[in-house]
């Protein structure tokens, strides 16, 4: 059995493709579990940058279409940072119903936190008629809803 055809780089390598319907690396690894590009750097192994559009793009038919993967305590998963005024630094979206745009799972702690220094940590907004900005649910002796606070009200409500 012969040996597939490898890409030999010199360092560093750059290039460039001026053709719209091109792509500057176009890999691909068919093995059943088989890696296409593997990066490994002490900084950004890999850097996307675009001006106007997806610096990132991952897609997938059964599996996560980017994975994010903490190793040491106190690391991120997934981390996005907002720069500009009204920015999202996470934004999640489900296109077909009984979705969730963003959903949260943890051993012991919270599966969503949320915090602000000036501004409400969590916001809750339904847009359909009878529906719920935030809902609180508990399957079994639980609370669905609870509030603390130290100096101001635990749970404000407002009904018109």
């Amino acid at each position: 059995m012969s040996k597939p055809n490898k890409i030999e780089f010199t360092e560093p390598s750059t290039g460039a493709v001026n053709d719209g319907n091109d792509p500057a690396l176009d890999l691909s690894n068919e093995a059943e579990g088989g890696v296409a590009l593997k990066a490994v750097a002490k900084g950004r192994a890999i850097n996307g940058r675009c001006s106007n559009g997806i610096g990132v793009h991952g897609e997938t038919d059964t599996g996560q279409g980017v994975l994010g993967k903490a190793t040491s305590s106190g690391g991120y998963g997934v981390k996005g940072l907002a720069d500009g005024e009204g920015g999202i630094g996470v934004h999640g979206e489900a296109k077909a119903t009984g979705g969730y745009g963003v959903v949260g799972k943890a051993l012991d702690q919270a599966g969503v936190k949320g915090e602000s220094n000036t501004g409400w940590a969590v916001h809750g907004e339904a847009k359909a008629a009878g529906g719920h900005g935030v809902l609180g649910q508990s399957p079994g002796h639980g609370t669905g809803v609870k509030g603390e606070s130290n100096t101001g009200w635990a749970v404000d409500g407002e009904g018109k």
